[in-house]
């Protein structure tokens, strides 16, 4: 059965990811203002890790309500692109990775934000740091990279391509 959606609710979807990425972006200027004016000194070294991870939500947000402006299809685990990127003729699997890697940068940033907070309970307890966590964090940074190569190269979604399960 052929399946027709109508131009209201692509308009609807487009106009409400667009007001979705717009409002976020007010937030996240405004936690940028208070991080930068409103913390403490002593808090100063885990600022530079959370404003990375606002940075990248930012991003995020920015890739997916701008650029790929993708409008899902639920309940099927499917969806089209109508955002700049796909407009300018830059094919689906681009604008797959690129929404993988938008991602993957939030998910290793809350990774070193932990570490790093981690790391600042190990020093004000004088524990010793501890190996095992450093290996962890790396290892999850080459797990994203290796997963996201692996997508790149033979993502089953390719330029409209719907295998069937």
């Amino acid at each position: 059965d052929d399946i027709h959606l109508s131009d209201n609710f692509i308009s609807f979807m487009l106009y409400y990811m667009h007001i979705a990425s717009g409002v976020t972006m007010a937030f996240s200027t405004l936690v940028f203002y208070l991080m930068l004016t409103k913390t403490p000194r002593t808090s100063r070294p885990l600022m530079k890790h959370l404003m990375l991870t606002q940075f990248f939500i930012t991003f995020n947000d920015i890739v997916f309500g701008v650029l790929l402006g993708g409008i899902p299809l639920f309940p099927a685990p499917a969806g089209f692109c109508e955002g700049l990127v796909c407009k300018m003729g830059i094919p689906g699997h681009v604008a797959l990775v690129i929404s993988y890697f938008a991602l993957a940068y939030v998910a290793a940033s809350f990774v070193f934000c932990f570490y790093s907070k981690h790391s600042t309970v190990l020093d004000l307890t004088r524990h010793p740091s501890t190996r095992s966590v450093r290996i962890a964090v790396v290892g999850t940074g080459e797990q994203a990279r290796a997963y996201i190569e692996r997508v790149a190269n033979r993502d089953p979604l390719i330029d409209g391509k719907v295998v069937e399960v």
